[in-house]
């Protein structure tokens, strides 16, 4: 028997979001990852602002911030594929698929932390460079791997929310936060010196939120297994009903 096709085509916006908003409300598994995916997108934004921030005060002129910024990023995607081709698909072979999102949470705190132990330049690139490496090279995998859980009916709509909406509401946050408190300090409602210590405050609080429904996610996975949005439809023989 050929293997049953999912049809995922003619799909517009508002039908993936439906579909969405049912499984991630529905399984609880993938609705703490919601929440752990949202919180700590906000956190990463606000360490990317942070650090281009910084690089752009510290840096004197633009030749020397592109000399520094390409450097960097380089060093960056070289570090990122060495990890995903020597280490990471290892790793997610023997760590059970319900501790992997910890990871990304738990990075994003150590790196707030480099942020705040260590103001300047070197700080706000350690952070970054740690939150951007477990992000790319660890957690992105995880969730590929956990997107195998997903019937094949709902797969492709699941996993378009995952890697794309989730993220981008969770840096238009970011944007909107780190407006808003920029403005405030344009009029005058906050004192300049507090803008920087208040957007990593939400940045490190976002984190631990992230961790703590990571740790939800843990506790719930093995009874979301037994939902029956993730039960996939047998596939029936000709011969099925005939008796000999």
């Amino acid at each position: 028997m050929r293997a049953r096709q999912a049809r995922e085509t003619g799909i517009n916006v508002r039908e993936t979001a439906q579909v969405g908003v049912d499984f991630f409300k529905g399984v609880p598994l993938f609705g703490y990852l919601a929440i752990a995916m949202l919180l700590a997108g906000l956190s990463l934004t606000i360490v990317e602002y942070h650090f281009l921030s910084t690089a752009e005060r510290a840096v004197d002129n633009s030749l020397q911030f592109q000399a520094f910024y390409g450097t960097y990023k380089m060093a960056l995607i070289m570090t990122i594929l060495l990890s995903q081709w020597l280490v990471a698909g290892r790793l997610l072979k023997r760590v059970p698929i319900k501790d992997t999102f910890l990871v990304l949470p738990v990075a994003l705190v150590v790196a707030v932390g480099c942020v705040l132990a260590a103001p300047g330049l070197m700080g706000a690139a350690a952070g970054r460079f740690l939150a951007r490496w477990m992000q790319r090279a660890w957690d992105e995998l995880a969730r590929k791997a956990l997107q195998g859980l997903v019937p094949d009916e709902r797969r492709g709509r699941i996993s378009t929310i995952m890697d794309s909406y989730f993220y981008a509401v969770a840096t238009m946050a970011g944007c909107l936060i780190m407006g808003g408190l920029l403005l405030a300090a344009s009029l005058g409602w906050l004192p300049d010196g507090t803008v920087i210590t208040v957007y990593l405050l939400i940045a490190v609080l976002a984190a631990i939120g992230a961790v703590w429904a990571s740790l939800r996610l843990r506790s719930v996975y093995d009874k979301s297994l037994l939902d029956w949005r993730l039960a996939r439809s047998r596939r029936k023989s000709m011969l099925d009903g005939i008796e000999f």
